[in-house]
């Protein structure tokens, strides 16, 4: 019976604030909007699709393809189109 007497108080005062937050709440959902906002922009700055290639990069004739590249996408659509 001794161990049910804090039990019982402790219901009779209600709900209390064990720890306080630091912050007001709505504060917490800003930071994270603007923390993932920069990460982001980090992962699109060191993407590859960030960036447009050059106009000049691409060639025109398949033919003119370097030997390794051209072995590398004949292998690919040998693969695809099986």
């Amino acid at each position: 019976m001794l161990q049910a007497n804090p039990l019982i108080q402790a219901a009779e005062e209600g709900a209390h604030v064990v720890n306080e937050l630091p912050i007001e709440a709505h504060w917490f959902g800003i930071i994270a909007f603007v923390l993932f906002t920069a990460m982001f922009l980090a992962t699109m700055t060191f993407s590859p699709r960030s960036s447009l290639p050059d106009a000049s990069d691409h060639h025109e004739n398949p033919s003119a393809l370097p030997s390794d590249e051209a072995h590398a996408v004949a292998s690919y659509e040998a693969k695809r189109n099986r």
